[in-house]
């Protein structure tokens, strides 16, 4: 999938987008969100770590995380940069 689609279909399931831009090797606390997550990786690679398993991401894939799911969202060594989406 392409950024261009991935907009196009978030905007169309009335998605609320942004842009996140992580440094490297980012390891946040874990939380939880009270909103549906999807995003899609545009550089480096984003690890997403959904109640203790995790999920690597490269370049082009695609994520999404129910609500209320804890998780961590982790950037790998070169960083990660990221087009995602509250639904």
């Amino acid at each position: 999938m392409t950024e261009a689609e991935f907009r196009a279909s978030a905007t169309a399931r009335g998605g609320e987008i942004f842009e996140v831009e992580w440094e490297a090797n980012r390891v946040p606390p874990v939380h939880a969100h009270d909103w549906f997550a999807t995003g899609i990786v545009l550089e480096g690679e984003f690890t997403l770590d959904a109640n203790g398993t995790p999920r690597r991401y490269g370049v082009g894939e695609v994520f999404e995380l129910a609500a209320g799911i804890p998780h961590r969202e982790l950037a790998g060594p070169a960083g990660t940069k990221l087009v995602a989406a509250k639904l």
